[in-house]
Order: structure tokens, then C-alpha cells, then sequence
């Protein structure tokens, strides 16, 4: 027994002592390449490695061959890759093959801007502007109308009516129902905010903005003239649905 104890540390010993001196030997190398993993990237590819190794070329953070593991600063590598429009998260870490590994997660539209003057671009998941992208063309959600001048920059995420239309933008994308059937968001000067389904003709209206509470409220009376007043009055009966008001569903 005390013989079987013996071995298995001395076994347990042998790997750390491996171990260590792998890690020594591969953080006393030069960088023997980038490995870039860019998440769903089957899916959209507003990310390429060649972007990436642009990055890292441009801001002198690594050279293959030349830069040692040791001097690699994955911090500023890690955030020099996130000031990038169209990346949403970045890990940088170093594998004892020598290799520097970066993890990169893009960063999603969930809505397209088109401003009245044409000017156009993304709102993005993290509710930020997203310019459009030359590589690939998201099937968003269309945001039209004179209140989309406000939405610049961090608007989405600082102000307190942008935060509320957010979240309205995020309730669409996160419901596959809603998130098939409606195709644009139209924004006056006030920021009252009407959309348009595929399921009828109707400009349905919700008003301003709405907070998290009352979005279901009013997506559910979107419902209720669908399932019961579409059917007996027909879809053409009216052009017009404002369900702003608290117990109202005004059609016209």
C-alpha cells in the first residue's frame, strides 16, 4: 500500500515538473502563429481574419516569429480588436504550442437605420451604431422616419427614452412571432413610434416610447385586433391602429 502511494505521487510529481517546464518553455518562445477563432461566422461575416491580422499589424501588438509569448500584451491586444465596429467581445490568450489564440465573438445588427437623407446603418445587440459592412448585408428590422436623427452613437444606451426604445427593439428580436411579422419602424419628430406588419396593410401605433412594463400590454392589444376584430370587420376595414392609451384599441 505505502509502495502504491509512493508511485502515485512521484507520478503526480513527474507531471507537474512536465508541466511546469512546458509552460517555461513555451512562454520563453517567439510567437509561432495567430490562431483566430471568429465566432457564427457561417452565419454573417462582418469579421474576417484578415481584419484581424490588419489590427495586430497596424498597432505593432505581434509579430509571428519575432515577438516573444513573454511580451505579448493581451490586454491591449484584446482591446485594440474591440475597438473594431463590428466586434462585439475578444479573448486573447497564449497555448503552450507558443501560439497566440484570439477568441472574437461579432457583433450582431438587430435593426437597420435608414435616415431621411439616406444615410444608413446598424443598430447593433449592444445598442450601439454599427456602420453597414461591405462583406455582408444583415435582414433587419427597418427603422425609417425624421426621429431616426437621434439615434447616433450611444443614444440607444444613455438616454432615457433611447433605453426605453430599445427595448422595444430588443422585445421584437427576441420574439420569433413578432420578429417575423414586423418589417418597419417608423419614428416621428416626437419619437412616437408606429410599425408595419406582413400580415396586413395597417399602421399600428404605440405612442411615444414605452417602458419594459407596459411593451406587453400593447403588443397583446396588437394581438386582440388580429384574432378578433381582423375577422369580423376583414383586414381592409382600416388603414389605421393606435393602441397607446391604457384599455384602448383605436381603429380607424
Amino acid at each position: 500500500m505505502k509502495k502504491t502511494k509512493l508511485w502515485i505521487l512521484l507520478g503526480v510529481s513527474i507531471g507537474l515538473i512536465v508541466t511546469s517546464v512546458l509552460a517555461w518553455r513555451a512562454s520563453s518562445r517567439l510567437v509561432n502563429m495567430i490562431v483566430i477563432n471568429i465566432e457564427d461566422k457561417t452565419q454573417a461575416e462582418f469579421v474576417t481574419e484578415k481584419d484581424v491580422e490588419r489590427i495586430i499589424e497596424q498597432k505593432n501588438l505581434c509579430k509571428v516569429g519575432l515577438t516573444q509569448l513573454d511580451d505579448l500584451n493581451l490586454k491591449a491586444i484584446e482591446d485594440s480588436i474591440k475597438a473594431f465596429n463590428f466586434v462585439l467581445s475578444c479573448h486573447a490568450s497564449k497555448d503552450l504550442k507558443g501560439n497566440l489564440v484570439l477568441d472574437i465573438r461579432q457583433n450582431r445588427p438587430v435593426a437597420r437605420v435608414i435616415r431621411p437623407n439616406n444615410q444608413s446603418e446598424y443598430l447593433a445587440a449592444n445598442g450601439v451604431m454599427m456602420p453597414l459592412s461591405k462583406k455582408h448585408t444583415a435582414r433587419v428590422l427597418v427603422l425609417s422616419g425624421e426621429g431616426t436623427y437621434r439615434l447616433r452613437k450611444d443614444f440607444c444606451r444613455l438616454d432615457s427614452i433611447g433605453k426605453q426604445f430599445f427595448d422595444f427593439i430588443r422585445y421584437i428580436d427576441s420574439n420569433d412571432f413578432w420578429k417575423a411579422q414586423i418589417t418597419q419602424i417608423e419614428i416621428n419628430k416626437k419619437f412616437e413610434i408606429a410599425f408595419y406588419t406582413q400580415a396586413g396593410n395597417q399602421r399600428i401605433e404605440i405612442g411615444r416610447s414605452i417602458d419594459e412594463e407596459e411593451i406587453e400590454k400593447k403588443m397583446k392589444k396588437v394581438m386582440t385586433f388580429y384574432r378578433e376584430i381582423v375577422p369580423v370587420k376583414g383586414w381592409s376595414a382600416y388603414q389605421r391602429v393606435n393602441v397607446e392609451y391604457d384599455k384602448q384599441i383605436i381603429c380607424e
